[in-house]
Protein backbone atom coordinates (compact mmCIF):
# COMPACT_ATOMS: atom_id res chain seq x y z
CA UNK A 1 0.00 0.00 0.00
CA UNK A 2 2.95 2.34 0.67
CA UNK A 3 5.00 1.19 -2.57
CA UNK A 4 7.03 -1.23 -0.21
CA UNK A 5 4.92 -3.40 1.13
CA UNK A 6 1.80 -5.64 -0.46
CA UNK A 7 -0.59 -7.21 1.33
CA UNK A 8 -2.92 -10.01 0.71
CA UNK A 9 -6.64 -11.22 0.63
CA UNK A 10 -5.68 -13.24 3.26
CA UNK A 11 -3.98 -10.34 5.50
CA UNK A 12 -0.92 -10.97 4.70
CA UNK A 13 1.95 -8.19 4.82
CA UNK A 14 4.99 -8.72 2.57
CA UNK A 15 7.68 -6.42 2.27
CA UNK A 16 9.15 -6.14 -1.17
CA UNK A 17 12.49 -4.35 0.37
CA UNK A 18 12.74 -8.07 2.27
CA UNK A 19 11.89 -10.19 -0.88
CA UNK A 20 13.77 -8.15 -3.69
CA UNK A 21 16.82 -5.78 -3.55
CA UNK A 22 17.84 -3.89 -6.58
CA UNK A 23 21.04 -4.51 -7.94
CA UNK A 24 21.70 -7.22 -5.88
CA UNK A 25 23.04 -4.82 -2.94
CA UNK A 26 22.28 -4.68 0.66
CA UNK A 27 19.47 -3.64 1.24
CA UNK A 28 18.55 -0.14 1.11
CA UNK A 29 14.97 0.79 1.69
CA UNK A 30 15.61 4.60 0.68
CA UNK A 31 17.11 3.48 -2.40
CA UNK A 32 13.50 1.67 -3.94
CA UNK A 33 12.87 0.01 -7.18
CA UNK A 34 12.32 0.18 -10.40
CA UNK A 35 8.72 0.02 -12.03
CA UNK A 36 9.53 -2.88 -14.27
CA UNK A 37 10.82 -5.14 -10.98
CA UNK A 38 7.48 -4.11 -9.00
CA UNK A 39 5.18 -4.67 -11.96
CA UNK A 40 7.27 -8.20 -11.73
CA UNK A 41 6.47 -8.83 -8.82
CA UNK A 42 2.72 -7.81 -8.31
CA UNK A 43 2.35 -10.21 -10.94
CA UNK A 44 3.74 -12.89 -9.39
CA UNK A 45 1.73 -12.00 -6.07
CA UNK A 46 -1.37 -12.22 -8.31
CA UNK A 47 -0.13 -15.66 -10.01
CA UNK A 48 0.34 -16.72 -6.06
CA UNK A 49 -2.59 -15.42 -5.10
CA UNK A 50 -4.84 -17.24 -8.04
CA UNK A 51 -2.86 -20.81 -7.13
CA UNK A 52 -4.28 -19.50 -3.24
CA UNK A 53 -8.06 -18.83 -4.34
CA UNK A 54 -7.63 -22.46 -6.64
CA UNK A 55 -6.72 -24.31 -3.37
CA UNK A 56 -9.47 -22.41 -1.37
CA UNK A 57 -12.11 -23.62 -3.72
CA UNK A 58 -10.88 -27.30 -4.08
CA UNK A 59 -10.84 -27.24 -0.25
CA UNK A 60 -14.40 -26.24 -0.42
CA UNK A 61 -15.56 -28.65 -2.77
CA UNK A 62 -13.84 -31.65 -0.91
CA UNK A 63 -15.01 -30.43 2.53
CA UNK A 64 -18.41 -31.03 0.50
CA UNK A 65 -18.16 -34.39 -0.47
CA UNK A 66 -16.94 -35.74 2.96
CA UNK A 67 -20.27 -34.05 4.12
CA UNK A 68 -22.14 -36.04 1.61
CA UNK A 69 -20.48 -39.25 2.27
CA UNK A 70 -20.79 -38.88 5.84
CA UNK A 71 -24.57 -38.32 5.18
CA UNK A 72 -24.65 -41.55 3.34
CA UNK A 73 -22.58 -43.26 5.95
CA UNK A 74 -24.94 -42.69 8.19
CA UNK A 75 -27.58 -43.59 6.27
CA UNK A 76 -26.08 -47.11 5.17
CA UNK A 77 -25.26 -47.81 8.98
CA UNK A 78 -28.96 -47.54 9.54
CA UNK A 79 -30.14 -49.64 6.61
CA UNK A 80 -27.48 -52.06 8.11
CA UNK A 81 -29.01 -52.56 11.18
CA UNK A 82 -32.06 -52.76 10.09
CA UNK A 83 -30.81 -55.78 7.42
CA UNK A 84 -28.84 -57.37 10.95
CA UNK A 85 -32.11 -57.13 12.56
CA UNK A 86 -33.84 -59.13 9.55
CA UNK A 87 -31.22 -61.52 9.47
CA UNK A 88 -31.40 -62.46 13.21
CA UNK A 89 -35.60 -63.27 12.99
CA UNK A 90 -34.97 -65.17 10.26
CA UNK A 91 -32.07 -67.08 11.85
CA UNK A 92 -34.19 -67.52 14.95
CA UNK A 93 -36.86 -68.91 12.48
CA UNK A 94 -34.33 -71.56 11.01
CA UNK A 95 -33.56 -72.66 14.34
CA UNK A 96 -36.99 -73.49 14.91
CA UNK A 97 -37.51 -75.06 11.77
CA UNK A 98 -34.36 -77.29 12.52
CA UNK A 99 -36.11 -78.22 15.70
CA UNK A 100 -39.42 -78.89 14.28
CA UNK A 101 -37.88 -80.92 11.83
CA UNK A 102 -35.67 -82.94 14.07
CA UNK A 103 -38.81 -83.84 16.41
CA UNK A 104 -40.57 -84.93 12.96
CA UNK A 105 -37.85 -86.99 11.61
CA UNK A 106 -37.54 -89.04 15.23
CA UNK A 107 -41.67 -89.52 14.68
CA UNK A 108 -40.85 -91.02 11.29
CA UNK A 109 -38.46 -93.20 12.69
CA UNK A 110 -40.61 -94.36 15.36
CA UNK A 111 -43.65 -94.93 13.27
CA UNK A 112 -41.56 -96.90 10.64
CA UNK A 113 -40.44 -99.26 13.40
CA UNK A 114 -43.62 -99.89 14.16
CA UNK A 115 -44.75 -100.38 10.68
CA UNK A 116 -41.94 -103.08 10.02
CA UNK A 117 -42.54 -104.98 13.46
CA UNK A 118 -46.35 -105.12 12.25
CA UNK A 119 -44.86 -106.23 8.60
CA UNK A 120 -42.89 -109.03 10.10
CA UNK A 121 -45.83 -110.40 12.15
CA UNK A 122 -47.86 -110.14 9.51
CA UNK A 123 -45.03 -111.61 6.57
CA UNK A 124 -44.85 -115.66 5.91
CA UNK A 125 -43.02 -117.31 3.68
CA UNK A 126 -39.71 -119.93 3.68
CA UNK A 127 -37.33 -118.51 1.17
CA UNK A 128 -34.35 -117.42 2.37
CA UNK A 129 -31.81 -115.22 0.51
CA UNK A 130 -29.87 -118.11 -1.47
CA UNK A 131 -33.39 -118.60 -2.74
CA UNK A 132 -33.74 -115.21 -4.65
CA UNK A 133 -31.81 -113.63 -7.33
CA UNK A 134 -29.01 -111.34 -5.94
CA UNK A 135 -29.92 -107.60 -5.69
CA UNK A 136 -33.73 -108.44 -5.57
CA UNK A 137 -35.59 -108.32 -2.08
CA UNK A 138 -37.92 -110.26 -0.55
CA UNK A 139 -40.18 -110.81 2.91
CA UNK A 140 -40.59 -113.86 4.96
CA UNK A 141 -41.87 -114.92 8.55
CA UNK A 142 -38.51 -113.63 9.86
CA UNK A 143 -38.26 -110.41 8.08
CA UNK A 144 -38.82 -107.75 5.40
CA UNK A 145 -36.79 -106.03 2.41
CA UNK A 146 -34.67 -108.80 2.84
CA UNK A 147 -31.96 -109.22 -0.27
CA UNK A 148 -31.38 -111.92 -2.17
CA UNK A 149 -27.79 -113.92 -2.85
CA UNK A 150 -28.32 -116.39 -6.03
CA UNK A 151 -26.31 -115.62 -8.21
CA UNK A 152 -27.18 -115.34 -12.17
CA UNK A 153 -24.91 -117.95 -13.84
CA UNK A 154 -26.02 -116.72 -17.07
CA UNK A 155 -24.66 -112.89 -16.42
CA UNK A 156 -21.67 -114.01 -14.55
CA UNK A 157 -20.34 -116.59 -17.48
CA UNK A 158 -16.96 -115.49 -19.49
CA UNK A 159 -17.92 -117.63 -22.02
CA UNK A 160 -19.73 -117.11 -25.09
CA UNK A 161 -20.59 -118.94 -28.67
CA UNK A 162 -18.15 -117.25 -30.63
CA UNK A 163 -15.98 -114.00 -30.57
CA UNK A 164 -18.78 -112.71 -33.27
CA UNK A 165 -21.61 -114.15 -30.80
CA UNK A 166 -22.49 -112.90 -27.75
CA UNK A 167 -24.74 -115.84 -26.42
CA UNK A 168 -23.34 -117.07 -22.75
CA UNK A 169 -22.00 -120.75 -22.15
CA UNK A 170 -22.33 -122.37 -19.19
CA UNK A 171 -19.73 -124.91 -18.64
CA UNK A 172 -21.45 -128.64 -17.76
CA UNK A 173 -19.17 -131.62 -16.22
CA UNK A 174 -20.46 -135.06 -17.94
CA UNK A 175 -22.29 -136.26 -20.74
CA UNK A 176 -25.06 -139.22 -21.53
CA UNK A 177 -26.39 -140.83 -23.72
CA UNK A 178 -29.30 -142.70 -23.01
CA UNK A 179 -33.45 -143.43 -23.73
CA UNK A 180 -35.49 -141.12 -21.13
CA UNK A 181 -38.10 -142.14 -19.47
CA UNK A 182 -40.73 -140.79 -22.21
CA UNK A 183 -38.95 -143.52 -24.35
CA UNK A 184 -37.10 -141.00 -26.26
CA UNK A 185 -33.23 -141.24 -26.66
CA UNK A 186 -31.38 -138.01 -26.30
CA UNK A 187 -28.05 -136.51 -25.73
CA UNK A 188 -27.50 -134.91 -22.23
CA UNK A 189 -25.22 -132.77 -20.55
CA UNK A 190 -24.96 -132.21 -17.24
CA UNK A 191 -24.19 -129.18 -14.69
CA UNK A 192 -22.93 -129.75 -11.74
CA UNK A 193 -21.88 -126.47 -10.60
CA UNK A 194 -23.19 -123.64 -8.18
CA UNK A 195 -26.88 -123.15 -7.86
CA UNK A 196 -28.13 -120.12 -9.71
CA UNK A 197 -30.45 -118.55 -11.58
CA UNK A 198 -30.26 -119.31 -15.82
CA UNK A 199 -31.95 -117.19 -18.29
CA UNK A 200 -33.31 -118.54 -21.46
CA UNK A 201 -30.73 -118.33 -24.66
CA UNK A 202 -28.18 -119.93 -22.47
CA UNK A 203 -25.89 -122.67 -23.98
CA UNK A 204 -24.32 -125.58 -22.16
CA UNK A 205 -21.05 -126.66 -23.26
CA UNK A 206 -18.56 -129.89 -22.72
CA UNK A 207 -15.31 -130.91 -23.88
CA UNK A 208 -15.04 -132.90 -27.14
CA UNK A 209 -13.12 -135.99 -24.99
CA UNK A 210 -16.38 -135.91 -22.38
CA UNK A 211 -18.29 -136.30 -25.68
CA UNK A 212 -16.80 -138.79 -27.54
CA UNK A 213 -16.96 -141.19 -24.09
CA UNK A 214 -20.26 -140.30 -23.63
CA UNK A 215 -21.09 -142.05 -27.04
CA UNK A 216 -18.22 -144.73 -26.75
CA UNK A 217 -16.26 -142.97 -29.95
CA UNK A 218 -13.14 -144.68 -30.67
CA UNK A 219 -10.58 -144.50 -33.42
CA UNK A 220 -11.13 -147.90 -34.89
CA UNK A 221 -14.92 -146.92 -35.26
CA UNK A 222 -13.81 -144.15 -37.23
CA UNK A 223 -12.05 -144.52 -41.27
CA UNK A 224 -8.43 -143.62 -40.76
CA UNK A 225 -7.96 -139.73 -42.15
CA UNK A 226 -11.01 -138.51 -40.34
CA UNK A 227 -11.77 -136.82 -37.24
CA UNK A 228 -14.64 -136.81 -35.22
CA UNK A 229 -15.00 -134.73 -31.62
CA UNK A 230 -11.04 -135.05 -31.20
CA UNK A 231 -10.92 -138.89 -32.24
CA UNK A 232 -8.45 -139.28 -34.93
CA UNK A 233 -9.70 -142.90 -37.07
CA UNK A 234 -7.78 -145.78 -37.21
CA UNK A 235 -9.46 -148.01 -39.13
CA UNK A 236 -8.10 -149.20 -42.44
CA UNK A 237 -11.75 -150.50 -43.81
CA UNK A 238 -10.84 -153.59 -45.04
CA UNK A 239 -11.64 -157.06 -43.06
CA UNK A 240 -7.47 -158.35 -42.52
CA UNK A 241 -9.13 -162.01 -42.06
CA UNK A 242 -10.38 -162.72 -45.19
CA UNK A 243 -9.06 -165.38 -47.44
CA UNK A 244 -8.11 -164.98 -50.96
CA UNK A 245 -10.79 -167.86 -51.67
CA UNK A 246 -13.37 -165.57 -50.15
CA UNK A 247 -12.39 -162.95 -52.66
CA UNK A 248 -14.94 -160.37 -54.89
CA UNK A 249 -15.11 -162.42 -57.53
CA UNK A 250 -17.43 -164.44 -55.37
CA UNK A 251 -20.95 -163.01 -55.74
CA UNK A 252 -22.01 -165.35 -52.90
CA UNK A 253 -19.11 -164.87 -50.55
CA UNK A 254 -20.11 -163.36 -46.64
CA UNK A 255 -17.73 -160.81 -46.88
CA UNK A 256 -18.58 -159.52 -50.58
CA UNK A 257 -22.31 -159.24 -49.78
CA UNK A 258 -21.52 -157.12 -46.77
CA UNK A 259 -19.09 -154.98 -48.39
CA UNK A 260 -15.84 -156.11 -47.66
CA UNK A 261 -12.54 -155.85 -50.26
CA UNK A 262 -11.45 -159.46 -50.42
CA UNK A 263 -9.59 -158.91 -53.71
CA UNK A 264 -5.92 -158.19 -52.75
CA UNK A 265 -5.39 -161.08 -49.83
CA UNK A 266 -2.14 -160.07 -49.82
CA UNK A 267 -2.27 -156.46 -50.20
CA UNK A 268 -5.33 -155.82 -48.37
CA UNK A 269 -6.17 -152.57 -49.94
CA UNK A 270 -8.18 -150.26 -47.94
CA UNK A 271 -10.30 -148.66 -49.75
CA UNK A 272 -10.10 -144.51 -48.08
CA UNK A 273 -12.58 -142.62 -50.36
CA UNK A 274 -15.31 -143.04 -53.12
CA UNK A 275 -16.16 -140.05 -54.91
CA UNK A 276 -19.23 -139.53 -56.89
CA UNK A 277 -20.80 -136.90 -59.65
CA UNK A 278 -24.03 -137.63 -60.58
CA UNK A 279 -26.07 -135.40 -63.61
CA UNK A 280 -29.44 -136.24 -64.26
CA UNK A 281 -30.79 -136.00 -67.30
CA UNK A 282 -32.67 -132.95 -67.05
CA UNK A 283 -30.01 -130.52 -65.88
CA UNK A 284 -26.59 -131.75 -67.60
CA UNK A 285 -25.02 -129.58 -70.04
CA UNK A 286 -24.37 -131.40 -73.82
CA UNK A 287 -20.52 -131.94 -74.32
CA UNK A 288 -19.18 -130.45 -70.99
CA UNK A 289 -17.03 -131.88 -68.55
CA UNK A 290 -17.73 -132.74 -65.29
CA UNK A 291 -15.48 -133.93 -62.17
CA UNK A 292 -15.34 -135.50 -58.91
CA UNK A 293 -14.86 -133.53 -56.03
CA UNK A 294 -11.46 -133.17 -55.02
CA UNK A 295 -10.03 -135.49 -52.73
CA UNK A 296 -6.85 -134.44 -50.07
CA UNK A 297 -4.44 -137.53 -49.46
CA UNK A 298 -4.36 -138.71 -45.82
CA UNK A 299 -1.26 -139.70 -45.35
CA UNK A 300 2.22 -140.62 -47.54
CA UNK A 301 1.63 -144.54 -48.82
CA UNK A 302 1.46 -146.45 -51.71
CA UNK A 303 -2.35 -145.83 -53.74
CA UNK A 304 -4.18 -146.88 -56.39
CA UNK A 305 -7.09 -145.10 -58.24
CA UNK A 306 -9.79 -146.14 -60.26
CA UNK A 307 -12.26 -143.73 -61.91
CA UNK A 308 -15.78 -145.08 -63.54
CA UNK A 309 -18.61 -143.23 -65.29
CA UNK A 310 -21.38 -144.03 -67.69
CA UNK A 311 -22.21 -141.98 -70.75
CA UNK A 312 -25.25 -141.82 -73.09
CA UNK A 313 -24.70 -141.12 -76.62
CA UNK A 314 -25.87 -139.63 -79.83
CA UNK A 315 -25.18 -143.00 -81.92
CA UNK A 316 -21.37 -142.96 -82.35
CA UNK A 317 -18.57 -144.71 -79.76
CA UNK A 318 -16.09 -143.26 -78.09
CA UNK A 319 -16.75 -140.20 -76.98
CA UNK A 320 -16.25 -139.99 -73.03
CA UNK A 321 -12.64 -139.53 -72.30
CA UNK A 322 -11.83 -140.62 -68.41
CA UNK A 323 -8.99 -139.11 -66.82
CA UNK A 324 -7.24 -139.18 -63.33
CA UNK A 325 -5.75 -136.04 -61.84
CA UNK A 326 -3.39 -136.22 -59.17
CA UNK A 327 -1.70 -132.58 -58.18
CA UNK A 328 -2.38 -131.48 -61.75
CA UNK A 329 -0.87 -134.59 -63.86
CA UNK A 330 -2.95 -136.91 -65.65
CA UNK A 331 -1.78 -140.64 -63.58
CA UNK A 332 -4.38 -143.09 -65.96
CA UNK A 333 -2.28 -146.15 -66.56
CA UNK A 334 -5.51 -147.72 -68.64
CA UNK A 335 -7.89 -145.43 -69.86
CA UNK A 336 -10.88 -147.16 -71.67
CA UNK A 337 -13.03 -144.31 -73.69
CA UNK A 338 -16.59 -144.35 -73.71
CA UNK A 339 -17.85 -147.09 -75.81
CA UNK A 340 -21.59 -147.66 -76.71
CA UNK A 341 -23.10 -150.60 -75.23
CA UNK A 342 -26.59 -150.44 -76.55
CA UNK A 343 -28.63 -147.86 -78.48
CA UNK A 344 -28.43 -145.60 -75.31
CA UNK A 345 -25.42 -145.35 -73.85
CA UNK A 346 -22.09 -146.97 -72.35
CA UNK A 347 -19.50 -147.20 -69.79
CA UNK A 348 -15.96 -145.77 -69.83
CA UNK A 349 -13.02 -146.33 -66.72
CA UNK A 350 -9.33 -145.55 -65.67
CA UNK A 351 -7.09 -146.90 -62.63
CA UNK A 352 -3.73 -145.82 -62.31
CA UNK A 353 -0.57 -147.67 -61.23
CA UNK A 354 0.74 -148.46 -58.16
CA UNK A 355 1.49 -144.35 -56.83
CA UNK A 356 3.49 -143.28 -53.88
CA UNK A 357 1.64 -139.95 -52.95
CA UNK A 358 2.41 -137.34 -50.44
CA UNK A 359 0.15 -136.72 -47.68
CA UNK A 360 -1.52 -133.08 -48.31
CA UNK A 361 -1.43 -134.35 -52.35
CA UNK A 362 -5.20 -133.32 -54.45
CA UNK A 363 -6.87 -136.26 -56.59
CA UNK A 364 -9.58 -136.46 -58.55
CA UNK A 365 -11.50 -137.29 -61.64
CA UNK A 366 -13.06 -136.12 -64.92
CA UNK A 367 -14.95 -137.22 -67.49
CA UNK A 368 -14.38 -135.03 -70.92
CA UNK A 369 -16.88 -135.52 -74.39
CA UNK A 370 -15.80 -135.57 -77.19
CA UNK A 371 -19.40 -134.82 -79.61
CA UNK A 372 -22.32 -134.50 -77.63
CA UNK A 373 -21.96 -136.96 -74.73
CA UNK A 374 -24.43 -136.49 -72.02
CA UNK A 375 -23.09 -138.02 -68.71
CA UNK A 376 -25.10 -139.28 -65.50
CA UNK A 377 -22.76 -140.19 -63.34
CA UNK A 378 -18.68 -140.54 -62.76
CA UNK A 379 -17.44 -142.18 -59.33
CA UNK A 380 -13.58 -141.93 -58.42
CA UNK A 381 -11.88 -145.11 -55.98
CA UNK A 382 -9.09 -144.28 -54.30
CA UNK A 383 -7.03 -147.73 -52.17
CA UNK A 384 -4.05 -147.29 -50.22
CA UNK A 385 -1.79 -150.62 -50.36
CA UNK A 386 1.04 -149.71 -48.30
Amino acid sequence: EDGNTIKTDEGYEIKIDEIYQPGGGTSNPGSGASDEELAALQQRVEELEQTVEDLNNTKTELEGTIEDLNGQLEQEQGNNAALQEQIDNLTGQVENITSAKEQLEQTINNLNTQIAELQKKQATGTAVAADVLSGKTFSNSSGVNITGSMPNLTSNSKITHASNNGTKVILGDAAFATKNSDGVNRFEIRYNGQNGYITSNTLFALDYSKLASAIGLTGNKIVLGNTILGVAGTDKGYNAGVTAADNRANPNSTNYKTGYNAGVAAGKANVVYAGAKEISESNHTKGAAIQTPSYTIPSTGKYIFVLAGRITFSGSSKQGVPRIILNGSDVSYVSRDGWTVSSSGGGCHAFSNIINCTAGQQVYGTLQSNVGSKYQYLILGIYKIG
